[in-house]
């Protein structure tokens, strides 16, 4: 267990983490978080819930105790990274001893002798399960860059939070460094063109977006969670197309096991008993948008159309052989930006989580987030009519009304609406022409069934 909060975790978290009394509802977990047991507390606060703890309280039932669910703190969890094979590598994981005794929770790795890996915590240091990028290392990755640059050495940057939750700004009355958002961090990356991917997660839904400016770009490959059903996971890799461009591919992986669970008690029953407890989430929201969960099939080129195709289901299925993969390439110091992301499943898998938020804030469902559900409808639709896109509907939300734009291939605009006064409707326009004024929860169910 990770618990990664402002001022560390308190004596009464660290005991009920090895203890005889386990939460196993809401009711429990919240009572102990608002209780003061997932930070540090007075003596008052303690005694208060101590008794809680001895004898049992609604929410909670007996557990086996075991000292090794005790919790992490920072330093600790860098330092289990080191607990492992020497291949494939690095060791560490990223994380190097300077990590371990500076404290600092970011990091950068050679993966290869052409491509270095550049892993950052986006994770907020006050509240919110949503991050952004500290000013010490927004400074240290553009260092890193320029450096990767000159040595015409390939970037991945790695990083728990995404672009489309990269926006809290809450700061320490300790630190008030600048955090950085999406808007500014993109931009800072499509400056050096060595960068081609950024791998994340935090949303637990899988999805591919293409970030450009002119002629060069860089990819962003978001993978749900192992936690949430089914729990898959994704491989990258870089291939040189040995023309003067490299393409990425992404392949979805399962558990190697049956989707009944056995009782042999071997690893294969633990992976389909955990897949099975997974769709049984009890802090899951079954309105969850999937929609764009659904591995989509996408090309885009300077010279031509973004062509996307969605295919959704819950089972992963093969490409097509006779289809372009994923390609943002290199070709004399100027990208091409071409994308075909083979077709995944729903709610594919989770990359990294770098250093994890906190457990309480992991319980938060990440579904009902009305601007992403707005986007992801308006998304789902424009793939739905056919709809050939540049750039995919950026969102703002102002109290309940959320707007978006972009662009299509042809130059027109596009324009999402979802107003104030009826927030589980949206408008997408083309041009002068609406496509689509209705229920959006219609679109993503629509969309996870396969009727679109």
């Amino acid at each position: 267990m990770v618990l990664h909060v402002a001022y560390g975790a308190g004596a009464g978290a660290a005991a009920l983490a090895i203890g005889a009394q386990k939460s196993y509802a809401l009711e429990g977990t919240a009572g102990m978080a608002l209780g003061g047991w997932a930070a540090a507390t007075g003596i008052l606060q303690q005694a208060v819930d101590a008794p809680g703890l001895a004898w049992g309280r609604p929410g909670f039932k007996e557990v086996a105790a075991s000292p090794e669910r005790y919790l992490f703190e920072q330093r600790e969890f860098m330092a289990e990274h080191f607990n492992t094979q020497p291949t494939p590598g690095p060791v560490g994981h990223g994380f190097t001893q300077h990590n371990v005794d500076s404290g600092e929770t970011w990091w950068s790795a050679d993966l290869s002798p052409n491509v270095r890996g550049f892993g950052l915590d986006t994770c907020n240091q006050v509240a919110g399960p949503d991050g952004a990028v500290p000013e010490v290392q927004f400074r240290w990755l553009e260092t890193q860059l320029q450096q990767a640059q000159a040595e015409n050495k390939l970037v991945l940057i790695f990083s728990h939070h995404n672009s489309l939750t990269l926006e809290n700004k809450a700061q320490r009355f300790d630190d008030p460094q600048k955090l950085y958002g999406a808007e500014e961090f993109v931009a800072m990356l499509l400056k050096y063109p060595v960068v081609i991917g950024w791998l994340n997660g935090h949303t637990h839904l899988n999805l591919v977006l293409a970030h450009a400016d002119g002629e060069r770009g860089f990819w962003e490959i978001t993978t749900a969670s192992c936690i949430d059903f089914p729990q898959q996971q994704q491989v990258v890799e870089i291939v040189d197309n040995r023309d003067g461009t490299l393409s990425l591919f992404t392949t979805v992986l399962d558990h190697a096991s049956p989707a009944v669970p056995g009782s042999s008690g071997s690893v294969a029953d633990l992976a389909s008993r955990s897949r099975e407890f997974a769709s049984n989430d009890w802090a899951e929201s079954p309105m969850m948008p999937a929609g764009l969960a659904a591995g989509s099939q996408n090309r885009a080129t300077p010279e031509g159309p973004v062509r996307s195709v969605a295919n959704h289901g819950c089972r992963a299925r093969e490409a097509a052989p006779d289809r372009e993969r994923t390609d943002p390439g290199v070709r004399d110091g100027a990208w091409t930006v071409k994308r075909r992301l083979i077709t995944a499943s729903v709610l594919a898998a989770s990359m990294l989580a770098v250093a994890g938020c906190s457990q309480v804030e992991a319980l938060a469902p990440v579904g009902g987030n009305h601007l992403t559900e707005v986007r992801y409808a308006a998304i789902d639709i424009l793939l739905a009519k056919n709809i050939d896109v540049l750039v995919a509907p950026v969102c703002e939300q102002d109290g309940e009304a959320v707007s978006c734009t972009g662009e299509t291939a042809d130059g027109e605009t596009i324009t999402v609406t979802s107003p104030a006064d009826a927030t589980d409707t949206v408008t997408v326009t083309v041009g002068d022409e609406t496509i689509y004024s209705g229920k959006y929860w219609d679109i993503l169910d629509d969309a996870v069934r396969g009727d679109l």
